[in-house]
């Protein structure tokens, strides 16, 4: 028997088209077993577009043997099919229609909670010229000179700390913490990355890039210029934060600087798309070599570098 819920719920079927990536949504039953051709027709009619131009689709819920059925024959410029949730047998549709819920509510929680953050930290924060520890990478063969550290790949990625203050000439001012101001406090480096990473935490813009959870990419940004997110993907922690906006335990990460931090599945199509990202100019000088990363829960893995 099939609730109510069920039978109420709805596919967000969208259609990207044309050169510049226009984009046309329409929605139609969950439970039809043509969705993707009843939304097709749905369209069609509002926006005009032909076949040929369509180069994308994304939905909540993976299509139907009918879908696929329809998509193979009517759209042969079709590059790239994503959906957010996997569509269940017959039986199972309760339960994953609650996943979702669940998935959804999740990523919502975490994107205001990251509001509240960067709220209060302005509030706080507004006009302090204070030094913020911030943890930062560095990529290098060997580990950073007289700098503490804490080796995030051997010979290749560590993350060390800077108190950042703006300077009166508008740019960054970075007081590095040394291996010998830690062995000269009661202090280990560990509080203080933790203090670091707090911060870091509190400070972070998060832009999601994709029409759905699966195929999504996730643009880290700092809130101010003294918040530099690269060293986020060290955090405690964030992993399952990436999670909970793109479901998955295993992901891609890129940063071309300090200024920027990206995240993709690694089951998906858009991991694929990272080392453009990185190989672009930025607008940020750095030290940093761009990189591409994989973290899944074995650690941390570098996959490709770009020197500049």
């Amino acid at each position: 028997m099939v609730s109510e819920a069920v039978r109420d719920e709805v596919n967000i079927v969208i259609f990207r088209y044309g050169e510049s990536g226009k984009m046309a949504d329409t929605t139609v039953p969950v439970l039809v077993e043509d969705g993707y051709r009843q939304a097709w027709r749905t369209v069609i009619r509002e926006y005009g577009m032909a076949a040929e131009s369509v180069t994308g689709i994304a939905s909540d819920w993976t299509p139907t043997a009918a879908d696929e059925s329809f998509l193979r024959k009517n759209f042969p410029n079709l590059r790239e099919v994503s959906a957010a949730f996997t569509r269940p047998d017959a039986d199972g549709w309760d339960q994953a229609l609650a996943a979702a819920e669940q998935a959804r509510q999740e990523a919502e929680r975490q994107l205001d909670q990251e509001e509240r953050h960067r709220a209060n930290r302005t509030d706080r924060e507004a006009g302090s010229d204070e030094p913020l520890m911030i943890p930062m990478l560095r990529t290098a063969a060997a580990p950073p000179p007289l700098l503490a550290h804490r080796e995030l790949v051997p010979g290749q990625l560590y993350v060390v700390v800077a108190g950042v203050a703006p300077t009166p000439t508008g740019s960054l001012g970075m007081h590095w913490v040394l291996e010998k101001h830690v062995q000269d406090t009661d202090f280990t480096f560990e509080d203080v990355l933790a203090e670091a990473n707090a911060n870091l935490g509190e400070g972070l813009r998060t832009v999601l890039r994709g029409e759905s959870a699966r195929d999504r990419v996730v643009h880290f940004q700092g809130i101010d210029s003294r918040h530099l997110p690269a060293a986020a993907l060290a955090l405690p922690g964030f992993a399952d934060r990436v999670s909970g906006l793109i479901g998955g335990d295993s992901f891609v990460a890129a940063f071309p600087c300090e200024d920027h931090l990206y995240f993709a599945r690694a089951d998906s199509e858009a991991s694929a798309t990272l080392a453009d990202l990185v190989r672009e100019p930025h607008d940020c000088a750095s030290d940093l070599i761009p990189t591409v990363l994989l973290l899944d829960p074995a650690g941390i893995r570098i996959l490709a570098q770009f020197p500049r």
